[in-house]
């Protein structure tokens, strides 16, 4: 932490031109854009908040809206589904498209694709949700499903702006770095052209 407080001491005190080392304009440079960087990085945390409460709230509409037009149901199956390709045990099998019969909501008999594990055998039943029209569907979001998106996309958005900040500040360091040397170069031939005249 100590380190962290003298990081920021020296920054602030290079961007100010008022450190006592021998810090140059390009040195300052730097320091003021990698602060400003900071600050925005900081800055951008409110926005990316209300970035996830709207999308929150968005998520958690669909949410409820799935809930009331989605039901469970059970189908069962009409063909083998696809055979298991050998994976270890304790991973989770792929779930592939399988002709299955299900009951309506007014009793009515249907039959179609329905997601199934690999491995399972005519005969079986496959627990799925269906629309207010009878189609297999995808299950309801779940209200946790809802803040976990909200949440990844505020993040996400958050993560990328500092991202693109520190390539911002990296491709200054590098750009700076190069200007630096050139300097160091043109100075060290001119020593060596006055050593040489005298």
């Amino acid at each position: 932490m100590r380190t962290l407080r003298a990081w920021r001491r020296q920054l602030w005190q290079t961007a100010r031109g008022r450190d006592k080392t021998a810090a140059r304009g390009s040195d300052r440079l730097e320091a003021v854009v990698v602060l400003a960087a900071v600050l925005v990085a900081f800055a951008a945390l409110p926005f990316t908040a209300a970035l996830g409460s709207e999308v929150y709230a968005s998520q958690s509409a669909r949410s409820d809206w799935e809930s009331r037009t989605r039901h469970p149901a059970t189908a069962t199956l009409l063909t083998d589904g696809q055979p298991e390709d050998g994976q270890a045990d304790g991973v989770v099998a792929d779930r592939h498209p399988t002709e299955a019969v299900w009951l309506m909501p007014n009793g009515a008999e249907r039959t179609g694709k329905v997601p199934a594990e690999e491995g399972t055998k005519a005969g079986e039943r496959v627990p799925i949700w269906l629309d207010g029209d009878g189609n297999p569907v995808a299950p309801p979001l779940s209200r946790a499903g809802a803040a976990i998106n909200a949440v990844s996309a505020s993040l996400g958005v958050w993560v990328a702006v500092c991202l693109l900040l520190f390539g911002a500040c990296a491709l200054l360091h590098l750009l700076l770095d190069r200007y630096r040397y050139d300097q160091w170069d043109r100075a060290w031939r001119r020593e060596q052209q006055r050593w040489t005249r005298s």
